[in-house]
C-alpha cells in the first residue's frame, strides 16, 4: 500500500520563538484564595511601548477612573502609586470573585480612557494583573511603605537625592495617616477610601508609624511575615 505523506504543520518559521530581551509574563497559575480581612497588593504593567503613566494630565485621567471604582459592590481602593509603565494598588475585595470583577471594571476603564487620550487602538495591559495577599502585620507594614514609597526607591536607584519629607505626588501618600511626622493634606480629594481589614487599620501600626524619608528594601513578597 502507498503511504500518503501530508504537509508538515508547525516546525520553526521565522520570527518564531521568544524575542530577545523581552520580559517574562506573570505565570497563569491558580490565583491565591483569601479571606475579606486580607488585603491584597496589585501591580497592573501596561504593554511595552507606551507613553509615561507619571505625566500631569495622564495622572489627572487615571484619577477620574479610580474615583469611578473605588468603592464597589465587595471591593475598595485603598492606596494606589502611579510609576512610569505600571501602577501598584493596595486593595481590599470581600472574596475572589469581587477583586476579579473590580479589578476587571478598572482595567477596562483606564483602557479605554488612555486609548483615546493617546489617540490610538489595542491592548494597553501587556500582561495580567499580578496579586499578591497580604497576610500578616509585618506584611502590610511592608506593603505600605513600598507602595508609598516606591518612587524614593527608584530615585535611589538613579543615583537622586529627593527632598526630606517629599511625598510622592503621582500616590496617594499624602492621604496616608501613618507616617513618622505631621503632612499638610492632600489640596483634593484623592480617589481612595479608608480602609476596613485589620491589618490596615491597625495590625501593621505595631512596629510605629513609617519613616517618611525611608526607602523600602525589597519587593514585599519577599517579606517574612510575622
Amino acid at each position: 500500500m502507498t503511504q500518503l505523506e501530508f504537509p508538515r504543520r508547525g516546525g520553526k518559521r521565522k520570527g518564531a520563538g521568544r524575542k530577545p530581551g523581552r520580559r517574562r509574563s506573570t505565570p497563569h497559575r491558580k490565583r491565591s484564595r483569601f479571606r475579606k480581612d486580607q488585603p491584597s497588593h496589585v501591580t497592573l504593567r501596561i504593554a511595552r511601548d507606551l507613553p509615561n503613566l507619571r505625566v500631569p494630565a495622564t495622572y489627572e485621567i487615571l484619577k477620574a477612573i479610580f474615583r469611578l471604582v473605588r468603592e464597589r459592590p465587595g471591593f475598595r481602593l485603598i492606596h494606589y502609586s502611579v510609576q512610569r509603565n505600571h501602577i501598584h494598588l493596595i486593595v481590599e475585595a470581600s472574596d475572589h470573585a469581587a477583586l476579579r470583577r473590580g479589578l476587571a471594571a478598572l482595567e477596562i476603564r483606564l483602557a479605554l480612557a488612555l486609548n483615546r487620550w493617546w489617540k490610538r487602538s489595542g491592548p494597553v495591559f501587556g500582561d495580567r494583573y499580578h496579586n499578591h495577599v497580604i497576610r500578616a502585620p509585618r506584611e502590610a507594614r511592608h506593603v505600605l511603605a513600598y507602595v508609598l514609597g516606591t518612587a524614593r526607591k527608584h530615585a535611589q536607584q538613579a543615583g537622586r537625592t529627593l527632598p526630606h519629607r517629599w511625598l510622592d505626588p503621582y500616590s496617594s501618600a499624602r492621604a496616608f495617616p501613618g507616617w513618622s511626622v505631621p503632612t499638610s493634606p492632600p489640596r483634593e480629594d484623592l480617589p481612595v477610601v479608608e480602609p476596613h481589614a485589620w491589618l490596615l487599620t491597625t495590625a501593621w501600626r505595631r512596629r510605629g508609624p513609617l519613616p517618611i524619608d525611608g526607602i523600602p528594601s525589597d519587593h514585599p513578597e519577599v517579606a517574612l511575615p510575622a
